[in-house]
């Protein structure tokens, strides 16, 4: 089946960039499943995701967020350490 969170997972493995950059992984996913190119607009693509073609990017980055939990295709290490900084500076502000 191929689920958002199969297809990051596949992006996650066959480019290692997508691994660091969300960026990277959204562009790489909408060129590979959604035909994306360089001349599609930002407004298109926002239309296919409000009409629900198309995975939103917070759902995109969600499975990456999944797939580097069980381990698989880690982030740079410098990377994975900056996320958790954010995240422990995150869980902080919330228990104040």
């Amino acid at each position: 089946m191929n689920t958002t969170l199969n297809q990051v997972e596949w992006c996650l493995k066959e480019y290692p960039l997508t691994r660091s950059s969300d960026m990277e992984l959204i562009y790489t996913f909408l060129r590979k499943y959604y035909g994306a190119t360089d001349t599609t607009t930002l407004h298109d693509i926002l239309k296919r995701i409000n009409n629900k073609g198309i995975p939103s990017f917070e759902s995109i980055t969600r499975a990456r967020r999944k797939v580097q939990e069980a381990g698989k295709y880690p982030a740079k290490k410098q990377i994975t350490e900056e996320r958790k900084r954010l995240e422990g500076q995150f869980i902080k502000q919330m228990t104040l």
